[in-house]
C-alpha cells in the first residue's frame, strides 16, 4: 500500500479587536481560534483530525491542495502567518496529519 503526502497551506489571520483564527483553507469551513497566534495554532491540529474523521465518516475524499501563492491570493482578512502541513493519505485508510511547517510574515 503506497502512502501519498498532500501539502496544504495553514493561515493564521487576525482582524483588528478579534481573536486570531487559523485555518486550512482548502479543507473549507474549519478553523479554530485563539489569544495569541500561536495558540489559535496549537489548536489547529485537533481540528484538522476532527475534520479528517468527519470526512472519513461521510465517505469524502481530501480535496487537492492548491499553491501557497493560489491559498494567500484568495484571502482578503490579514494573514499573519502561513506554513505548510502534512496530511499522510492511504488509499484505504483515513487520513492523517503528520507535519507542519511555517512561513512567518
Amino acid at each position: 500500500m503506497d502512502k501519498e503526502t498532500r501539502r496544504y497551506v495553514a493561515v493564521i489571520m487576525k482582524e483588528p479587536d478579534a481573536p486570531y483564527l487559523a485555518t486550512v483553507p482548502d479543507l473549507g469551513a474549519m478553523f479554530t481560534l485563539g489569544d495569541t497566534a500561536e495558540e489559535a495554532k496549537a489548536n489547529l491540529p485537533d481540528a484538522i483530525e476532527t475534520y479528517l474523521d468527519g470526512m472519513g465518516t461521510d465517505g469524502r475524499s481530501l480535496p487537492e491542495p492548491r499553491s501557497r501563492k493560489a491559498v494567500l491570493a484568495h484571502i482578503e482578512e490579514p494573514v499573519v502567518e502561513d506554513y505548510v502541513i502534512e496530511i499522510d493519505v492511504a488509499p484505504e485508510t483515513e487520513p492523517s496529519l503528520t507535519n507542519r511547517n511555517s512561513f512567518r510574515r
